[in-house]
């Protein structure tokens, strides 16, 4: 699965769950503060996702659920190779804008972070090799 494919599933998914017009969601749409999405709401897209996709999605990396608490495991410095071993489905500009956003308290999860890990599940990539 194409990453496009992957953000068109993964849009499609969320957009059933909440009821939003088809093609009304984009990548850069924040799951928990652009939608009225509480985590009863994760168990079931995430359902969807693996039944969409064919297989067995692992919802904490699906959602980033232990990103912070792992990032707060490691010094500062390390945080950049942290991200990019723990979750190599994100780009490094991307783990760059995390690693801002999470100055701030709101989630910063994206539908396109979901994609991502879907496109990366389905057709994986190598290891970290930092």
């Amino acid at each position: 699965m194409e990453q496009a494919e992957a953000l068109r599933c993964v849009c499609s998914v969320v957009e059933e769950i909440f009821e939003r017009e088809q093609g009304s969601l984009s990548g850069r749409t924040l799951l928990m503060q652009d939608l009225p999405c509480e985590s009863i709401d994760l168990l079931e897209i995430a359902a969807r996702i693996s039944q969409a996709a064919g297989r067995e999605v692992d919802d904490e990396a699906l959602f980033l659920k232990s990103l912070r608490s792992r990032l707060a495991e490691e010094p500062a410095s390390e945080a950049s190779t942290l991200l990019a071993c723990e979750y190599p489905w994100l780009s490094r500009e991307r783990c760059g804008e995390i690693l801002e956003e999470l100055r701030s308290p709101a989630p910063f999860l994206r539908l396109q972070d979901m994609a991502d890990y879907l496109a990366f599940l389905l057709n994986g990539r190598p290891s970290c090799s930092v």
